[in-house]
């Protein structure tokens, strides 16, 4: 076998998993599947579910895993959306959109870095942890909405997930754009060489002198 198949050859797998996926789907719904409505449909949906993956993947290189991941991107689209309704009225469109947006991360990131806290400082297992904080956040989530949607968002704030560029639906360049900015943090930093390192062996790594 050819040094550079032997050296992807699980990327070639899943690459071959990926085709094999599409010609059968293509034979059992040939009408419908292999058309440029479906890819489109696709190119839309499907790039939420590849965000949350690179999320995922980075938590697992280490030995982790992260329950909550899901919980954490409904209640940061509940608070943005809040926050939007609440100073649309008085401060417009865009001050209303990036006031969001901030308040929205700003949970996320709060949520994040309580799970690493338990997980790094105290000492519980991330499963265990992510799995609490899951039910804490869904339950949050569900309290401050009473299950109902929120909708009549500022146009330019549903491009995010609805516009195209260049005929390009907006999610799925998001979707490369940040694959393409994890790729380069995980082979070309000292943050992604130490996050493979812990994850391949947290003993090895804490007797090469790598804060764990």
């Amino acid at each position: 076998m050819p040094k550079f198949l032997q050296q992807n050859r699980e990327l070639f797998a899943l690459v071959g998993m990926l085709l094999a996926v599409v010609v059968l789907m293509s034979v059992l719904n040939p009408d419908r599947f292999f058309t440029p409505g479906n890819f489109r449909s696709m190119a839309f949906q499907l790039p939420e579910i590849g965000l949350f993956t690179l999320g995922m993947m980075t938590v697992m290189l280490h030995g982790g895993i992260n329950l909550a991941i899901i919980g954490t991107a409904n209640i940061t689209g509940i608070i943005t959306a809040l926050i939007v309704h609440a100073v649309q009225p008085a401060g417009g469109e865009w001050a209303a959109i990036v006031t969001g947006v901030v308040a929205g991360l700003s949970v996320s990131l709060f949520i994040g870095l309580a799970n690493g806290i338990i997980v790094g400082y105290i000492g519980i297992s991330s499963i265990l942890t992510t799995l609490g904080m899951m039910t804490l956040v869904n339950g949050t989530c569900i309290l401050i909405t009473g299950g109902s949607t929120i909708s009549r968002l500022p146009a330019p704030l549903l491009l995010i997930g609805n516009g195209s560029v260049l005929g390009i639906p907006v999610p799925l360049l998001l979707l490369l754009i940040s694959a393409m900015i994890l790729a380069l943090l995980l082979r070309r930093t000292t943050f992604g060489f130490n996050l493979y390192m812990l994850g391949t062996n947290p003993i090895a790594t804490r007797f090469a002198a790598i804060d764990n």
